[in-house]
């Protein structure tokens, strides 16, 4: 599967990216995890959130145990495989 056939792409056919710049979450109701992302849609609005300017956006979400389970295993797995990639010796020439 191609990240194209998963997330939404523009024009050009990359995908569309937004900088998270903080979560929050709790357990509500016993039921589900309420999760909130906060996210700048541009480098303009990210500098204006970085400096207390202006808020970010934000996408709540409600996630059953479950998922959050599921969500919270797969972004370790990405990021200790990120985290442990080795960068080659020397430098690259084409």
């Amino acid at each position: 599967m191609k990240p194209t056939d998963v997330f939404d792409t523009d024009e050009t056919g990359n995908a569309i990216v937004k900088s998270m710049v903080g979560y929050s979450t709790m357990p509500v109701a016993g039921m589900f995890v309420l999760t909130r992302l906060e996210y700048a849609d541009s480098d303009a609005h990210l500098m204006g959130v970085m400096s207390g300017e202006t808020k970010p956006w934000a996408l709540q979400l409600a996630i059953t145990p479950a998922q959050a389970h599921e969500l919270g295993a797969r972004l370790i797995v990405l990021a200790d495989h990120i985290l442990t990639q080795q960068t080659p010796d020397g430098s690259s020439k084409n």
